[in-house]
């Protein structure tokens, strides 16, 4: 477990016991009403808790039925590289269901992507759904909160997308 001064830690200290995220619930809910046991975690290290969260599962490799879970919640980070790595952690793990969560207020690009529109949050998940759907995947869902600074963007992405494997 992280210490309690991180990030994610501070925000839910400041609300009331039992709290959990709107993202983390999603999330969790998605991981059991799909009767996924097992998860490969890549991105934030503040992902250790869904270890306690989901105490059923198994983490590090893939059964079949298994999630991907990609947090990109880093400065600076690259939209470019971000996909990139997805690709490679699906051919190295063969997940059956990726969620990918992406702080979009982190996020930058060296490339020039056409038609965009005044849509900045349609046209982040349009390029990450169109990269992934290329690979095989099935879009499933996909959710972006308004974050006025209360919906803990920074502790979990409020931009986020579920996919499932084209069988």
């Amino acid at each position: 477990m992280k210490n309690s001064s991180s990030w994610r830690q501070i925000q839910i200290q400041a609300q009331d016991a039992g709290f959990v995220i709107p993202q983390e619930k999603t999330l969790l809910d998605f991981v059991q009403e799909n009767r996924i046991t097992s998860l490969v975690l890549t991105g934030d290290s503040e992902l250790d808790y869904l270890k306690s969260a989901l105490a059923n599962c198994k983490f590090g490799t893939l059964d079949p039925g298994g999630l991907l879970v990609v947090f990109a919640n880093q400065l600076g980070m690259k939209l470019e590289n971000i996909l990139s790595d997805v690709a490679v952690d699906i051919s190295t793990h063969c997940p059956d269901w990726i969620y990918i969560a992406i702080n979009k207020y982190l996020v930058t690009t060296d490339k020039t992507w056409p038609d965009l529109t005044p849509d900045y949050d349609q046209d982040l998940m349009n390029i990450v759904a169109e990269f992934i759907t290329d690979i095989g995947y099935a879009e499933i869902s996909r959710h972006n909160i308004l974050d006025l600074g209360n919906s803990y963007n920074f502790a979990h992405p409020t931009t986020n997308m579920y996919f499932g494997k084209n069988k």
